[in-house]
């Protein structure tokens, strides 16, 4: 059998999510590294520990305009339960990484139990998004994964219907396979 090495996170990353002020405080003047400072900061800000943010940037100094590394800090949130399925205004996590063409997010949050037909009022299913925005790469891993094609939006739209209209030759290809 395959051993799978797990990724260890940075420990500032758990302290920020878990809100220890005393251990964050600790380890912030060893993090050189603007990722892992962007991605505490993010840690700390989703799960409302603000006595974190506030160190961080008001008295440490740390840049809030540094981008971070938003697949690893997707990774860690997942790693530490952060629901998949979960959906916002712009639809569910998954919706999210196929606009963005992010193939191994999108492999990343179907492992981790992301519904890969979830449905947007708006979007659709991941697989209409997909064909809308002509992500090829994003569409064969939810084709790979069993994605339905026959989802219907607004009484008409097909992830088939969307790439047609779309003139997106590999979604068509895709699609009719």
């Amino acid at each position: 059998m395959k051993k799978v090495e797990k990724e260890i996170p940075h420990p500032i990353l758990q302290a920020a999510t878990d809100g220890d002020l005393r251990l964050v405080k600790e380890m912030a003047a060893a993090v050189e590294d603007d990722i892992i400072k962007a991605n505490a900061l993010c840690a700390a800000a989703r799960k409302d520990r603000w006595e974190v943010c506030r160190l961080l940037v008001e008295h440490l100094h740390w840049d809030v305009n540094k981008p971070g590394d938003e697949d690893a800090t997707a990774k860690y949130l997942l790693a530490q339960g952060a629901d998949p399925k979960i959906t916002g205004r712009l639809g569910s996590p998954l919706h999210l990484a196929t606009m963005n063409g992010q193939c191994e997010m999108v492999k990343l949050l179907i492992s981790k139990g992301a519904d890969i037909d979830a449905f947007h009022d708006v979007h659709g299913a991941p697989l209409h998004v997909a064909s809308r925005l002509d992500q090829v790469g994003p569409m064969k891993t939810l084709l790979a994964h069993e994605a339905d094609p026959n989802k219907v939006l607004n009484l008409e739209t097909t992830p088939l219907s969307l790439a047609i209209k779309n003139r997106s030759l590999e979604c068509v290809k895709l699609l009719i396979k």
